[in-house]
């Protein structure tokens, strides 16, 4: 009985170490394509990295999209003080009003004025309609 024991142990022994080579074998071929892997990694970074332009490296700064050119020009608070509207009053523009234009008159214009001649000239543009903005009353 002992004898057919210990022949029972041998042979799970002998088929033991055979799973052992075999996985060792294996492990071997993963290993070696792991490493093929690793270096094909590599040398793709490699390559790419040579492709890259100067300019284009990361750090320098060119990768920011700079604003259209159409906004470059354009205010960013639109004026809408026109309407009379107060929500639309800008503080920073004190005065829209155009200056009068003067007329300096001579000494000698105002002895060539004739005071008795006056007519009364009805104005051939009539007046525009004025339109006021209201705000609606919050119900």
């Amino acid at each position: 009985i002992l004898e057919l024991y210990r022949e029972s142990n041998l042979e799970s022994i002998k088929i033991l170490k055979n799973e052992v080579e075999t996985l060792k074998e294996e492990k071997d071929v993963v290993d070696g394509k792991l490493a093929r892997l690793l270096k094909s990694s590599k040398d793709l970074e490699n390559i790419i990295e040579s492709q890259r332009s100067e300019k284009v490296k990361e750090g320098v700064g060119y990768n920011v999209v700079p604003p259209l050119a159409v906004d470059l020009y354009l205010s960013p608070k639109k004026d809408l003080s026109w309407t009379g509207l107060l929500e639309f009053v800008d503080d920073t523009v004190t005065d829209y009003s155009r200056p009068s234009p003067t007329v300096a008159s001579t000494s000698a214009e105002d002895q060539n004025k004739d005071t008795s001649t006056y007519e009364d000239v009805a104005s051939t543009n009539p007046s525009k309609p004025f339109v006021k903005f209201v705000k609606p009353k919050n119900s």
